[in-house]
């Protein structure tokens, strides 16, 4: 197990890793509400957001007040 501040990883014999995080209640049920329900694919999207803005130029510094997100429907 690596021990890396509040995250720890832990490899499992079938390849998978492992994540313990604590979140607070507010984020603990963004998270709930994110996966419907379900945390992991909660923690999944909420990855997958930050891996597309993050590609895109947004940084965790970033004022997001001055960040604005447009949404386009095919």
């Amino acid at each position: 197990m690596h021990d890396i501040g509040e995250i720890k990883f832990m490899a499992e014999t079938d390849d998978k890793k492992g994540i313990v995080i604590k979140f607070d209640p507010i984020e603990y049920e963004a998270i709930r509400v994110i996966g419907e329900g379900n945390l992991s694919e909660g923690f999944r999207v909420c990855l997958r957001w930050a891996v597309h803005f993050h590609a895109i130029g947004l940084r965790s510094d970033d004022d997001l007040n001055y960040i604005g997100l447009c949404t386009v429907a095919d």
